[in-house]
């Protein structure tokens, strides 16, 4: 309910993460959601670099 009430009444975005996700602080999973974060934001996670031929 918090969630939606964010999104939708308030319009800010969340990202929900367990406690024990977070007590871990896997570098992988810190990277996925970091990711995963700022793609809700709509930033840019990859590119790919042209080649010269």
């Amino acid at each position: 309910k918090v969630k939606r009430e964010a999104e939708v009444q308030v319009g800010v975005l969340t990202q929900c993460i367990k406690g024990r996700t977070v007590q871990r602080m896997n570098p992988a999973t810190c990277s996925n959601i970091l990711l995963k974060i700022n793609s809700k934001l709509n930033g840019i996670n990859h590119t790919l670099a042209l080649m010269n031929r």
